[in-house]
């Protein structure tokens, strides 16, 4: 399979003002980059280090064994896949293989890596995000998220995966650009899935959105940054009392309300400045009623100034 050079946003062009998930992409400029090839047999392991960007592995056949470092080790089937978030991690034959570097094995052999016989077949690939726009998302989502085949939600993926199987088996024109478009659907079912399995006692944005009551007040958020945003307006919007609204609302997204108001009010404001936008301008579309307040809650975040991002990525 010939590595895919090129990129392309995902999702931008659907992006709607109440849908969280498309906006958060598309914000974030989030690129499908290169997909890789692992067929395998016999003993096997490979790990590869924490990167700051989104990556999955999808079992097109056979099983194998998979685990984040330092958490539960999970047995993956055809049909299955992983989205890792900012984690080392480890594929694996079984759990008592000594691992090696898979990240230099590729960089040695190309992005089709044969260890053995073909008894099992991995699809990997990354999603990079717009300059300094990870720090929004990996820092929301858990470092593993898994999709089994059992769940009822997951035909979609299951397409997905038999078109992409189908594809790194032939050899016919555009087989690159179908299996790159294909990787992207893969990636955002896959993280809607996740989300609307269900929480199951999980935090994060994702199981934040996988709350009715919650998924109510982030789309009109979303809809609305620059709005006057407090905690009862938000409470207001979930149909919940403030109190109860504040614990839910931090219990499953891992920080207050306004915490993440201010979160992805700046996050938005760092990629308009980033595209060269005026200071002042991006301080009022994102909610603040002056500069010199923007300019603060900025510099405490990032540790910089707005016209500091400005300048540096035009």
């Amino acid at each position: 399979m010939v590595y895919v050079r090129s990129t392309m946003v995902l999702s931008s062009s659907s992006t709607t003002a109440s849908d969280p998930l498309s906006s958060v992409l598309a914000v974030l400029e989030a690129r499908a980059a290169g997909l890789s090839l692992l067929e395998a047999g016999g003993d096997w392991a490979l790990r590869f280090p924490a990167a700051r960007r989104l990556k999955f592995v999808a079992v097109l056949e056979g099983e194998c064994f998979f685990h984040a470092d330092g958490a539960t080790s999970y047995q993956l089937g055809a049909g299955d896949i992983v989205l890792i978030g900012d984690a080392a991690y480890t594929v694996a034959s079984s759990d008592t293989v000594r691992p090696q570097d898979g990240a230099k094995l590729y960089r040695e052999q190309g992005s089709t890596l044969r260890l053995g016989d073909s008894d099992t077949v991995l699809l990997g690939g990354s999603v990079h995000f717009g300059a300094n726009a990870a720090f929004f998302l990996l820092r929301l989502l858990p470092d593993l998220m898994i999709v089994k085949r059992q769940h009822e939600a997951a035909s979609t993926i299951a397409t997905i995966l038999r078109l992409l199987d189908r594809e790194a088996k032939a050899d016919r024109i555009g087989k690159e650009a179908i299996m790159h478009r294909l990787a992207e659907f893969l990636v955002v079912e896959g993280l809607r899935q996740y989300a609307e399995i269900g929480s199951d006692g999980r935090s994060g944005w994702l199981a934040a959105l996988a709350d009715a009551r919650i998924l109510r007040t982030l789309q009109e958020f979303h809809g609305d940054v620059a709005g006057s945003w407090t905690v009862e307006r938000l409470a207001g919007v979930a149909g919940m009392s403030r109190a109860s609204f504040a614990a839910n609302f931090s219990q499953l997204m891992g920080m207050p309300p306004l915490a993440y108001v201010r979160l992805w009010r700046l996050t938005l404001g760092r990629q308009k400045l980033s595209r060269g936008a005026a200071v002042a301008h991006v301080a009022h579309q994102v909610g603040y009623g002056s500069q010199s307040a923007f300019g603060h809650a900025y510099r405490r975040l990032f540790g910089t100034s707005p016209g500091d991002q400005r300048v540096a990525e035009p």
